[in-house]
């Protein structure tokens, strides 16, 4: 039986469904439901996404490509397999402020990151939210004026990207007030961690956030 709950993050926005943690007598939600060994296994030379780590305005590390359906993205300590974010900063010539240095000890077991069929999933391990903002939630970029950003609380999952909408929202123009923010990649999903951004939070634009993540998803087709 699948557990749902309505999260909405601030009034002037539509409401939009995770799924909650279920009780330890159950199954996991996905990514867990199909974890296993094989899911860690290569499948092949080409990826279905790259991860960007950003601070602030700071891209940290090397793009991180994704050849496998799953991936887990940690802070500071690894916690098994998967990208640690403090791996990639070590081999970074920027110095962290101490803001960032406070949020990425926040991050934790942070988030995992899984493809399955036509839809991208995320699922927030850690202790802190993530924000999201994705051009295939809430109706596609041709029919918002302003990007808006969504916020997942502690063990909670969510599907971030589909490509089935993706497909048809790419033959659509992109709404004309979202001009002023520049290029727009319609395959491209922003995850913040702790720091949410837009025009009901303090900090207006994601590169105002310590740490974030900018998926590169492979053009749907």
């Amino acid at each position: 039986m699948e557990i749902f709950d309505c999260v909405d993050c601030f009034q002037s926005r539509p409401r939009f469904r995770v799924r909650q943690p279920r009780p330890p007598s159950e199954s996991p939600p996905p990514p867990y439901s199909r974890f296993s060994v094989d899911l860690l296994r290569p499948e092949g030379s080409i990826p279905w996404c790259q991860v960007a780590y950003w601070e602030g305005r700071d891209r940290v590390g090397r793009l991180y490509p994704v050849c496998t359906p799953s991936l887990n993205i940690m802070g500071d300590t690894p916690h098994g397999d998967g990208l640690s974010l403090a791996s990639l900063a070590a081999h970074s010539h920027t110095t962290p402020s101490e803001q960032v240095k406070r949020t990425r000890e926040k991050i934790g077991l942070g988030l995992v990151l899984y493809q399955e069929g036509d839809r991208v999933w995320v699922y927030n391990r850690a202790d802190v939210p993530l924000f999201i903002n994705s051009p295939t939630l809430d109706g596609g970029l041709h029919t918002r004026s302003h990007f808006i950003v969504h916020k997942l609380p502690p063990g909670h999952i969510l599907n971030i990207f589909d490509y089935d909408k993706a497909r048809l929202y790419q033959k659509l123009p992109v709404h004309p007030d979202l001009s002023h923010e520049g290029p727009i990649d319609r395959n491209s999903v922003r995850v913040s961690f702790a720091k949410g951004w837009g025009p009901n939070y303090h900090r207006q634009v994601i590169t105002e956030c310590p740490c974030w993540l900018e998926i590169l998803l492979v053009p749907a087709r």
